[in-house]
């Protein structure tokens, strides 16, 4: 039975993207916003996107562990920064049972997709990332920050992870979400 979940797991860590489509249409689809829910939306959405741009620009894949940055307050920023923005567009629809429901689906996808990372990562960098570990929290933020592990912000990175396109879509969703609401106004 665990290797069946096991595999499970990987596939949904694998197909992230495929397996979100539904939930995303079903949101739409479900959604009921009021100038408010997009407002409170949209301010989650902002952080979540500030959060994404400064986990970025300070990330070098497989090349190098990210510890500083927003890397000192959680191992998994970039993922922390997707819940807020998954969470924010829950908010817009203005459905407190999709809100509910959000966590929920976020965990069971990222689950697999962050153990995997970390299993990848303590083999590629061993000790360090098990320093790592024990420094810096998995999700939730520690606060006051880790001591800065190295590396600067950079634009560049930004623009190599393609964060635009991650702009573009949340563009496009919040568009969507207006116009949903425009309609029932």
């Amino acid at each position: 039975m665990k290797e069946i979940a096991d595999r499970a797991g990987r596939w949904v860590a694998s197909h992230r993207v495929l397996v979100t489509i539904p939930a995303v249409v079903l949101l739409f689809a479900l959604a009921s916003p009021s100038m408010g829910s997009i407002l409170g939306g949209a301010i989650l959405l902002s952080f979540g996107e500030t959060l994404r741009v400064w986990s970025s620009g300070h990330i070098e894949k497989n090349k190098s562990l990210a510890t500083g940055g927003p890397y000192r307050f959680t191992r998994n920023p970039l993922y922390l920064g997707n819940f807020l923005l998954g969470l924010g567009f829950a908010v817009m629809s203005g459905r407190y049972a999709l809100i509910a429901l959000f966590p929920v689906l976020f965990y069971l996808v990222y689950a697999p997709v962050i153990r995997d990372e970390e299993e990848f990562l303590r083999n590629r960098f061993g000790p360090l990332f098990d320093e790592l570990c024990r420094r810096v929290p998995r999700f939730f933020p520690a606060w006051p920050a880790r001591p800065e592990g190295g590396g600067e912000f950079s634009w560049r990175l930004v623009w190599k992870h393609r964060e635009q396109v991650t702009w573009a879509g949340l563009a496009a969703g919040v568009g969507l979400m207006v116009l949903r609401g425009w309609a029932s106004w």
